[in-house]
């Protein structure tokens, strides 16, 4: 129950307070999705499972440019899971899944709860990189998770 109100109280600051910073900084013509960017590469990623979260690979970051990638993708005939995992590696910075902190048994109201996992939830401006799925923001703001 008090993972539902916390999920709530989270979820409905980040929405009122980034949503209409992250719509007036980006016009949606100039998003392009990870899928558009890395076509079969993408779906190939995503399909297989390679990692255990679906925003994994939408997360990461090229470390080259992504047509470059693409065509290096492409010229390989066919990849086995394990070397398209090492390409992916090779070619991207993966995000790791970060730890939540644990419950503490000293927590006892949500007010107390949502205090101590807000310098977790709380990320620092961010300057998009070309290929990535990153919005530009300008200020810090809070995410409603982890990896949500």
């Amino acid at each position: 129950m008090i993972r539902a109100r916390l999920f709530a109280v989270v979820s409905a600051a980040a929405w009122t307070a980034l949503t209409p910073l992250a719509v007036a900084q980006i016009p949606a013509a100039e998003v392009s999705t990870p899928a558009d960017t890395y076509q079969e590469l993408f779906h190939q990623v995503q399909t297989r499972r390679l990692f255990p979260d679906g925003k994994t690979f939408v997360d990461a970051t090229p470390k080259r440019d992504p047509a470059a990638i693409l065509k290096a993708y492409r010229a390989h005939a066919r990849f086995t899971d394990a070397e398209l995992k090492r390409f992916v590696r090779a070619n991207f910075v993966v995000p790791e899944a970060g730890a939540t902190p644990a419950p503490s048994a000293e927590r006892t109201t949500l007010k107390a709860h949502v205090a101590a996992l807000w310098p977790h939830l709380t990320r620092e401006p961010v300057k998009p990189v070309a290929g990535g799925s990153a919005l530009a923001m300008a200020e810090p703001f809070v995410v409603p998770g982890g990896r949500f």
